[in-house]
């Protein structure tokens, strides 16, 4: 257990806990995130069997709603996130998190990794599930919500104003 005297964030607790541990895989799992049983096992048989594949990830569940997430392609990672946090990657292509991120820390890891060269596996099955707001960490808006002409209104939600400016951060810093 490691506490920072001030709250640096999630990605550089992240990668402290990368630093102090040693093995060949990580897997950062939220404390709002629970794992099937067998998940782990799954997803280290994957890495186990194809040695060009650097992370793996799956479906998973956020509360009642499906992200069924779709197979490794850098192209259409380029145009939004489909990979959440939690999956199992090899320590050697492991970059680090950017902890200037405030948001899209996760997408970011994923542009940077396939950036250099490095491939993922998707597992369709979902091998995870996300708390809702109500007993987690972790929130989320549907995408028709982004999708809504907030700009003619004059107005939006506090929570698609940030998102709006860190999904340009994380543009701009990939050439996107």
């Amino acid at each position: 257990f490691v506490r920072f005297e001030n709250n640096r964030g999630a990605p550089a607790a992240r990668n402290e806990g990368a630093r102090r541990t040693s093995g060949e895989y990580l897997l950062f799992l939220d404390a709002d995130a629970v794992f099937v049983p067998e998940a782990f096992a799954k997803m280290r048989a994957i890495l186990d069997t194809y040695t060009d594949i650097d992370f793996v990830y799956s479906s998973h569940y956020f509360g009642w709603k499906l992200f069924r997430s779709r197979a490794f392609d850098p192209l259409t990672l380029r145009r939004y996130n489909y990979i959440h946090t939690s999956a199992l990657l090899r320590r050697r292509a492991f970059p680090g998190f950017d902890e200037s991120l405030w948001k899209f820390q996760d997408w970011d890891l994923w542009l940077t990794m396939s950036e250099r060269g490095s491939k993922g596996y998707w597992i369709s099955e979902p091998l995870f599930r996300i708390k809702t707001r109500a007993t987690g960490y972790s929130h989320w808006l549907p995408s028709i919500i982004h999708r809504l002409p907030w700009g003619s209104l004059g107005w939006a939600p506090r929570e698609v104003k940030r998102y709006r400016e860190a999904e340009g951060i994380i543009r701009k810093k990939h050439g996107i």
